[in-house]
């Protein structure tokens, strides 16, 4: 059975902190006793654990992680690249699989250095004031705008460069299939990326001088398969050819729009073409694989460690993460009288 620092503090009839100033060189102990804990440990083959050394340094090399869950892949694979990125640094994850107020408690009794809050909402900033007040930075990761430093893609970005793609691929009749709300919610609300969305496919659109009528150019998804009234709005459009290319947004309108063409035998892209919004993994299981956009994993795990390692230094600043942008076989280049185009 291996020993701990306690026992090491017991046998030689001293204190924790004695013991862990001698193992991590810090803070004076005579050099006799020191060369004699040092000779005791390595002869009982004894490691300073994170816990031990944080007794000298003041600091524990723990970041929490508070994720709702395991319910979005987009969170697994956030995780899984800031655990990667940690993997090569002293520092340690503990993982909160919820964000009640107890688990905050938990990392503020663990006194974890800092803490990565995945896709944070406003009815958790009084559980975040907490932590700051305790002195613990906070880091957001996807989602919204927020009163403390956080990282969100760049929806508008990736909407306006899909559609531009295939306006200038020769479309005209773009339409937008996807996640629909009326109003702006302000940059503070979880709709903004929803927003910013149909906003990059309206300006694109607008540049081009494409008029978009609402009825029959935005048809709403709800996020799930079974859209009955998206599905009776998209087999009337696709029947008629109303448009010649969609920009679809998220990944589940993906899905569904590539079920419903193949249902109604529409052939991607010789029929139809479309550019996609989220996607990553999924995207290779479709066939034809779509043009799409992705998050950018590796960009939001740099700005965490970035975060990380600065603590209360870093900036307090909101930044976009640009999608990462991977060419598929969904586009197919038209001509502009090949459309029949019609006011």
């Amino acid at each position: 059975m291996s020993i701990t620092i306690k026992d090491i503090a017991t046998h030689f009839g001293v204190g924790l902190g004695t013991v862990s100033r001698a193992v991590n060189g810090s803070g004076y102990v005579r050099a006799e006793l020191k060369a004699r804990i040092l000779a005791y440990a390595r002869e009982q083959n004894w490691c300073p654990s994170a816990s031990a050394k944080s007794l000298s340094t003041g600091k524990t090399h723990i970041i929490g992680v508070l994720v709702h869950g395991y319910a979005y892949y987009i969170w697994t694979n956030l995780i899984e690249e800031i655990r990667k990125r940690l993997s090569d640094t002293e520092y340690s994850m503990t993982l909160c699989l919820g964000q009640a107020s107890r688990d905050f408690d938990k990392l503020i009794a663990a006194n974890v250095e800092a803490v990565l809050v995945l896709s944070p909402y406003a009815a958790l900033y009084e559980d975040i004031r907490r932590l700051i007040y305790h002195g613990i930075p906070v880091f957001g990761i996807i989602g919204f705008e927020h009163f403390f430093p956080s990282a969100h893609s760049n929806h508008y970005e990736a909407s306006y460069r899909g559609t531009r793609m295939l306006i200038e691929n020769g479309h005209r009749r773009v339409g937008y299939l996807g996640l629909y709300m009326r109003g702006n919610p302000g940059r503070h609300s979880p709709s903004t990326c929803v927003y910013n969305a149909m906003k990059g496919y309206r300006d694109a659109m607008a540049e081009a001088c494409l008029e978009v009528r609402e009825k029959r150019d935005m048809i709403p998804f709800t996020d799930c398969l079974q859209n009955i009234e998206a599905k009776r709005i998209m087999e009337e459009r696709l029947r008629d050819r109303t448009h010649t290319a969609y920009f679809v947004y998220p990944v589940t309108a993906q899905m569904f729009f590539y079920i419903l063409c193949r249902e109604m035998k529409v052939r991607i892209p010789e029929d139809v073409s479309l550019v996609g919004l989220e996607g990553d993994y999924f995207a290779p299981a479709m066939n034809p694989p779509p043009t799409h956009f992705l998050h950018n994993y590796e960009e939001f795990a740099e700005l965490a460690i970035d975060f990380i390692r600065s603590g209360k230094n870093f900036v307090n600043r909101q930044y976009a993460v640009n999608y990462v942008f991977v060419p598929g076989e969904s586009i197919r280049k038209i001509q502009y009288a090949e459309q029949g185009e019609k006011s």
